[in-house]
C-alpha cells in the first residue's frame, strides 16, 4: 500500500475505556477517545507516534468512556472529520461536544449507510446501526472494519447482542 505498514495501538486507559489509533505513514484514525481523564495520555501517544493531524476521529457511540476525551484531544490535534452515530437521546457531554465541533467548523459525518473511506493508505468501512432507536446506548455503536492487504480488523465499540446480530447480516 501507498502508506506502508499499518500500526494499531490499543491505548492503556485509566478505567479500561476505549481509544485505538490506526496509523500508517500517510494517515491516522482515532477510534474512540477514552474518558476525559485519559486525554493527556492519548495525546502523549499521538505525539510520540508523530500524529500531527487525524484524518478521522470515529466515536463509536455516545458513552463517556468513548467520547469523554474527545474535546481535549481535538483542542490539541486537528482532525479532518469526526464520525459518530446518529443519536437523539439527551446526552449533555455529546451535546456539548457537537456544539463545540460546530463552533470549530469541524465536519461531522453521521452515517446512515455503510461507508467506505480512506485515510492515507488505510482503507476502512464504517457500519452504522440499522435502527434509529435502541434501549441500550451500546447498540448505537458504529463498527469499523480496517482493511490492509490481507488483514481485516473489526472494531465494534460496545455492540451488544442486537447490534452484533445486525453486523452478521451486513453486506
Amino acid at each position: 500500500d501507498a502508506g506502508g505498514p499499518v500500526t494499531v495501538i490499543c491505548m492503556q486507559t485509566i478505567e479500561a475505556a476505549d481509544a485505538i489509533l490506526v496509523q500508517d505513514k500517510t494517515g491516522a484514525i482515532l477510534i474512540d477517545a477514552g474518558e476525559g481523564q485519559d486525554a493527556v495520555h492519548i495525546l502523549e501517544v499521538l505525539l510520540k507516534r508523530g500524529v500531527e493531524k487525524l484524518d478521522y476521529m470515529i466515536l463509536s457511540h455516545p458513552d463517556q468512556d468513548h467520547i469523554g476525551g474527545a474535546m481535549d484531544i481535538l483542542e490539541q490535534i486537528p482532525v479532518g472529520r469526526v464520525i459518530e452515530p446518529y443519536y437523539t437521546e439527551n446526552n449533555e457531554r455529546l451535546t456539548a461536544l457537537n456544539s463545540w465541533l460546530e463552533e470549530q467548523d469541524i465536519p461531522v459525518l453521521y452515517p446512515t449507510k455503510t461507508r467506505r473511506l480512506k485515510a492515507g493508505g488505510i482503507s476502512f468501512v464504517v457500519y452504522p446501526p440499522l435502527e434509529k432507536h435502541y434501549n441500550d446506548t451500546n447498540n448505537y455503536s458504529l463498527s469499523v472494519l480496517v482493511q490492509h492487504e490481507r488483514v481485516n480488523m473489526l472494531f465494534t465499540g460496545d455492540a451488544l447482542r442486537k447490534r452484533s446480530e445486525e453486523l452478521l447480516y451486513t453486506d
